[in-house]
């Protein structure tokens, strides 16, 4: 009889697209802000922003500082002198993007055939308005049992108290059925790995993995993750 695992799904990149939501919602501010015309600045808004997060996850950068830090430096590489409130461009780049609910292709047959057999879960260092309204948009709430957003547990991914609440909350976590399924190595990964939670890393871009965290797995597409997790339930 197949086991019924414990499955904690990241959000963004491995469920929902965050790159075309990042994408629709800079870009709106940019035109509203007039600020569009400077060649470039959405990508490098994006790269800025992974900046941020990244520094984020290693304690270098509060969350609080993570919206300001993000378009400030943006505005720096282009020399952009402006007295615009950037906390107030951030605030409504925030509700832009909770207005973004594009997933990718192929998670809802995946979710869909999941939901009923294994217990799921998501895991993210999102921000709660935004992370629950694109859930809700997207219809994707209903496939999963607990939402764990960092901004409302007090920790972060992948910081040992983030699974310590998780596990908190559920009353344990059988770690022989449990596995943290993710696209981010130092973020999703790692909290498996810092949980002793065992991980498979979501490769879909097919990406070198240059650091120290080695995951338990490694799939590239949704029907490589089905066909491990209906290996791993049967084992």
């Amino acid at each position: 009889m197949a086991k019924r695992l414990n499955l904690f799904f990241d959000a963004d990149d491995t469920i929902l697209d965050f790159d075309a939501a990042e994408t629709a919602a800079v870009t709106r501010i940019f035109e509203e802000y007039g600020l569009i015309n400077n060649k470039g600045i959405v990508e490098v808004y994006k790269e800025k922003n992974g900046d941020c997060w990244r520094e984020f996850e290693q304690g270098k950068l509060e969350r609080s500082q993570i919206g300001y830090q993000r378009f400030k430096r943006t505005f720096d590489t282009f020399n952009i002198q402006t007295d615009l409130d950037i906390d107030a461009l951030n605030k409504k780049y925030w509700g832009y993007l909770g207005d973004q609910y594009q997933v990718i292709d192929g998670s809802k047959e995946l979710l869909d055939y999941l939901c009923d057999k294994h217990n799921l879960y998501i895991i993210t260092n999102g921000t709660t308005s935004v992370q629950n309204n694109r859930f809700k948009l997207s219809g994707y709430d209903k496939y999963f049992i607990k939402r764990y957003i960092s901004e409302q547990i007090g920790s972060k991914k992948p910081e040992k108290e983030f699974f310590s609440f998780i596990e908190n909350d559920l009353k344990g976590i059988d770690r022989e059925i449990s596995y943290v399924i993710g696209d981010s190595l130092t973020s999703d990964i790692k909290a498996g790995e810092n949980a002793n939670i065992k991980t498979v890393w979501y490769n879909r871009k097919h990406l070198t993995n240059n650091t120290s965290i080695i995951p338990d797995y490694e799939v590239n597409d949704y029907k490589q993750l089905l066909d491990l997790i209906n290996k791993l339930a049967e084992v």
